[in-house]
């Protein structure tokens, strides 16, 4: 929780609007990738960590920042902006 107000003002900078955009789009693709994994697990933890191994494997910048991936998929699911919501 100690990264997500440096988040917040990250994303609310209009000098970040490329970023903005950015995030809302993978927001959006994880979402439609959540909706099939949903049905084989009902945990969350499992789903978060699934997207944390895609990540890694998928882009190798990413694979070396598994911290930095952990915080912003923390982020995206603290805000709601993935997972279900109630």
């Amino acid at each position: 929780m100690v990264y997500t107000e440096t988040i917040d003002r990250f994303l609310a900078d209009p000098a970040n609007g490329q970023s903005l955009e950015y995030y809302e789009g993978v927001v959006e693709e994880f979402n439609l990738k959540l909706v099939a994994k949903y049905q084989d697990s009902n945990s969350f933890d499992d789903i978060f960590n699934y997207l944390v191994d895609v990540l890694r494997k998928r882009d190798g910048i990413l694979a070396s920042r598994v911290r930095l991936v952990r915080v912003m998929l923390f982020y995206m699911y603290f805000h709601c902006d993935i997972g279900k919501v109630s």
